[in-house]
């Protein structure tokens, strides 16, 4: 056989051998987990083995739904009433809440496990939170998510350092592997198998497992048959709560007023293998919102569509639902709304500046149709929009952030990167970020952002997603889903200020400190505040949160006159690198 022959290669005959055997034994497994742990075969026992109070994994409701069944909150720690409480607007009715009261997102199912939530809410406000990750966890997967903003200082570790800057972060800890050394030619490494045989191995294993999981499937006296059928709009009034509390979570376990497709997606399912460590239960349930079910009417004509078909072209409706704390939506199972003209976006950088083709948004929740009008529409529309001007990429965004304007309120993304070695501002977020300008400075600079923004009258995360950052479809009253201590800098403009509940804010506030890194960054960026509340409530209210301060300019907003008495404040802030906890 020639010298440079690939079959010289060739696996020998016991790996022949060995690759029947495996092929062979995975296809029998397959066969036997989908027989045994089929639908038809899974029959849970329905009995119960111990009473809710000594097992605090154990729901308070017998209803399998992830909502408290009765309107007593005797049971439900202070600390998680005063975050998950209505609370009414300052300024009263807001038309993009729909309402004068603003419903904190939790999940449904935080409230059927209360010995588990009073333990994550017992800590000293404004002090140190427990070191209870495992605790967070173990709520979190049972379907308490988000789980509940705190008021207190996130564990840390005591002895933290800077993180490596930019590019030596990002492979450091991997493993090293010297591609300099040539290999011996005796290495038994040599004679591997090529890598098309592993290829080909692996084609076959996967394949013939398939085939197998789909006869055993297909055949199935138990096949799978969703509901095609919708449910009628209510004529009630759909804003208004059915139940006279305030918390957001429903009174009864009649379910007969909710629709069907919610219900098989938000109620307690069975795990296929039984019980799993990591949720300490047999039963996963998804989360969604607890203030979901206070609004049935919206959340019924939510949840008509045909299975597997086409959802309704709702944008509007499912974002007035996620404002009254129905966060996170329930999942559907429909195809979204799109344009069927769209066309792929611009590539990298021009698509950092570009103003995207119309035919990348659905426009029938919005007043305009087109970009030009977005564009146009600080000259041409009297009255408040959100960012009305931030769609205009020549204009003003064109320089926001570019450059300081010598030590006022505006301070330049360079200014700011500079209070840190360079390359440590690796990741971060922008809380309200309108088009995401900011994401895209930085990105730039060779930071990622990612930005929070709601479509309030204009396609926030459809133009963000455009420009080529990434978009965060949150409210600002929802936990926000990051780990503790991990993002380098938290940015904020105008979000941020006094329209938010005092209580709220103070949550919010402490969200921001828990998921930032010791020696991270939080620019308050013109905190928009009247008269002496900067003073008595919003300067005390940031400074017991536990900053060093590095930068604090506050300014007089004049545009409206100076009777008003209406100021900014805008700080550059860190959490300290020693002693955060």
């Amino acid at each position: 056989m020639a010298s440079d022959s690939p079959l010289k290669s060739k696996p020998p005959y016991s790996s022949n051998i060995l690759f029947l055997f495996l092929v062979l034994s995975t296809n029998l497994i397959t066969l036997f987990l989908s027989s045994s742990f089929s639908s038809c075969a899974l029959k849970p026992s329905t009995t119960t083995t111990a009473a809710a109070t000594a097992d605090p994994a154990t729901p308070t409701t017998g209803s399998n739904l992830p909502y408290a069944s009765t309107e007593d909150t005797s049971n439900l720690p202070a600390e998680f009433l005063a975050f998950a409480s209505g609370q009414l607007l300052p300024f009263g009715y807001n038309a993009n809440f729909d309402s004068n009261t603003i419903y904190p997102p939790v999940g449904q199912a935080c409230t059927l496990f209360p010995d588990l939530l009073r333990r994550f809410m017992s800590y000293k406000v404004n002090g140190s939170c427990p070191d209870d990750e495992f605790l967070a966890q173990r709520l979190l997967l049972k379907g308490c998510e988000p789980l509940p903003r705190r008021r207190c200082r996130p564990a840390s570790n005591p002895n933290y350092v800077e993180p490596y800057p930019l590019p030596k972060s990002y492979c450091d800890l991997n493993i090293q592997i010297n591609t300099e050394t040539p290999m011996a030619s005796d290495s038994p490494l040599k004679s591997k198998p090529p890598y098309s045989s592993n290829i080909l191995f692996l084609f076959l294993v996967l394949s013939t497992n398939l085939i197998t999981l789909f006869l055993s499937s297909s055949f199935s006296s138990c096949a799978l048959k969703p509901s095609t059928t919708t449910t009628a709009a209510a004529t009630a009034d759909p804003a208004t709560p059915t139940t006279g509390s305030n918390l957001p979570y429903a009174s009864t376990e009649d379910t007969s007023n909710l629709p069907a497709e919610f219900l098989a997606f938000a109620s307690g399912q069975l795990l296929p293998f039984g019980y799993n460590a990591n949720f300490d239960s047999n039963t996963i349930y998804p989360p969604v919102g607890q203030a979901c079910t206070l609004f049935p009417d919206l959340l019924r004509r939510f949840m008509s569509y045909k299975v597997n078909g086409s959802c309704p072209d709702d944008e509007f409706l499912a974002q007035r639902l996620l404002l009254k704390g129905c966060e996170p939506l329930p999942r559907r199972r429909c195809r979204p709304a799109s344009n069927p003209n769209y066309v792929e976006p611009y590539p990298l950088p021009k698509s950092y500046w570009s103003t995207p083709s119309d035919s990348s948004v659905v426009w029938t929740a919005y007043k305009c149709k087109n970009y030009d009008c977005l564009i146009n529409r600080k000259k041409n529309h009297k009255g408040f929009d959100d960012c009305i001007d931030c769609f205009d990429l020549q204009g003003n965004e064109k320089n926001r952030w570019a450059k300081g304007k010598g030590g006022g309120l505006d301070f330049g993304v360079d200014e700011v990167l500079g209070f840190k070695k360079p390359g440590t501002i690796r990741i971060g977020l922008d809380i309200g970020g309108g088009v995401a300008t900011f994401a895209v400075r930085m990105k730039e600079r060779n930071i990622t952002i990612l930005t929070t923004s709601m479509n309030l009258n204009g396609p926030f995360n459809s133009f963000i997603a455009s420009r080529g950052v990434v978009p965060l479809y949150l409210s600002i009253s929802q936990r926000l889903p990051f780990f503790d201590n991990t993002l380098d800098i938290v940015h904020s403009m105008h979000v941020l200020s006094n329209w938010i509940p005092t209580t709220l804010l103070h949550f919010a506030m402490f969200d921001i400190y828990r998921v930032l890194r010791p020696g991270g960054l939080f620019w308050l960026d013109h905190f928009f505040c009247v008269g002496e509340q900067l003073e008595e409530v919003y300067g005390p209210l940031i400074e017991s949160i536990g900053y060093k301060k590095l930068k604090w300019v506050v300014g007089k907003k004049l545009d409206r006159g100076p009777e008003r008495r209406e100021m900014y404040l805008s700080a550059l802030l860190e959490k300290p690198l020693k002693n955060s906890w």
